[in-house]
């Protein structure tokens, strides 16, 4: 009998068996659970003094060894996982690290992970867009050709661009936007996608082109060391023709028109760089503000020449600063200034199909 009291005293007093390889702690509970589980050991403990003073107490705040044994598991069953859903030797390795990260850097990861899933997917749907229109990537052109388009009556309000380039496909079935696809949301919806992504690149390729033509001085302090290097104050007019020529196969035309709305786009940029209360991020809605203002100050068919001088006036003032270049003639005032099929069609969604021209 005393050799048995005896083997139960050694046993009480002995470390605490590893478990196998084959079992997985739980994680501790959180939340409502555990303050209850708590209330419930406080209660428990208040019956007797006994208790509190108990060596199991320290069972609730683990040591730093038992935090270690904890994660030596958790790497031990990622190992598990890995071998039972046949990980190959690259993602067991980057399986094993997450296994030791805390639960914020988990997440982090976790997101990281999604994100990169997305880019993937968005690579994927632009040859399925080109798959439903047979005729080459129209949004790839015409996205450009109407954001640099001097008739462009709004950048983000109401999503004007969209609905143009939409229209604009309407209108021209034989390029492959057929009622088939407009009647089909799974391919409707990745064509429309496909529309406002490119959009949104547009929108920021043109405002950098813009940004470096204020040069160096005027970048942001995170601006990378490539961009410092682009960046150079130049004059309207190298200003607008290296945004004709930023995009191959577009064939935009400098014209007087375009200079004037450039000009309009950096005078806006100028003015939120400059102002502390202004958000980089509000510049387009700015330039549609600005439109906006114009078009109703002048609201009537007739007041095209006061338009027209207001746009002069703000490309006067560009080159006052800038630097005073020989500027090109208005929009089809000869054949050096005449548009290119491709444009005019742009020029002509911008305006609202004032002509309904068609590509032959």
């Amino acid at each position: 009998m005393s050799q048995l009291v005896d083997l139960m005293l050694a046993v009480g007093s002995s470390p605490p068996v590893s478990p196998s390889s084959n079992t997985v702690d739980l994680p501790p509970i959180t939340g409502p659970a555990a303050i209850s589980a708590g209330n419930a050991t406080a209660s428990n403990n208040d019956d007797t003094s006994v208790a509190s003073e108990s060596p199991l107490t320290t069972v609730s705040n683990p040591s730093l060894g038992d935090k270690r044994r904890a994660e030596e598991d958790l790497v031990e069953f990622a190992k598990q996982v890995g071998r039972r859903v046949r990980l190959r030797p690259a993602a067991q390795k980057e399986l094993d690290a997450n296994a030791v990260l805390s639960l914020s850097e988990r997440t982090l990861w976790i997101s990281a992970r999604l994100l990169k899933h997305e880019e993937q997917l968005e690579t994927i749907q632009p040859a399925e867009v080109q798959w439903t229109l047979p005729r080459g990537d129209k949004i790839e052109v015409y996205s450009y050709l109407v954001i640099v388009s001097p008739l462009l009556p709004a950048y983000v309000r109401h999503s004007t661009p969209n609905k143009c380039i939409k229209t604009l496909f309407d209108r021209h079935t034989h390029w492959g936007y057929t009622t088939e696809i407009r009647n089909n949301t799974h391919k409707n919806l990745i064509v429309l996608k496909r529309i406002t992504d490119r959009l949104t690149d547009r929108r920021a390729e043109l405002k950098s082109m813009v940004w470096l033509s204020l040069g160096p001085e005027m970048l942001s302090a995170s601006a990378t060391a490539k961009s410092r290097a682009a960046a150079a104050r130049v004059d309207i007019m190298t200003l607008c023709e290296s945004i004709a020529a930023h995009l191959a196969g577009t064939r935009v035309q400098v014209t007087l028109e375009l200079c004037a709305r450039v000009a309009l786009l950096r005078q806006v940029l100028i003015e939120v760089l400059s102002i502390p209360t202004f958000n980089i991020n509000q510049y387009w809605d700015r330039v549609d503000t600005h439109l906006e203002t114009i078009r109703t100050k002048y609201p009537q068919a007739t007041d095209a020449r006061m338009i027209t001088k207001v746009f002069m006036a703000i490309l006067n003032a560009d080159m006052k600063e800038f630097g005073s270049p020989s500027l090109p003639d208005a929009r089809g005032q000869d054949a050096t200034s005449a548009p290119s099929q491709l444009q005019a069609l742009a020029d002509d969604a911008a305006d609202n199909f004032a002509h309904d021209l068609r590509e032959e």
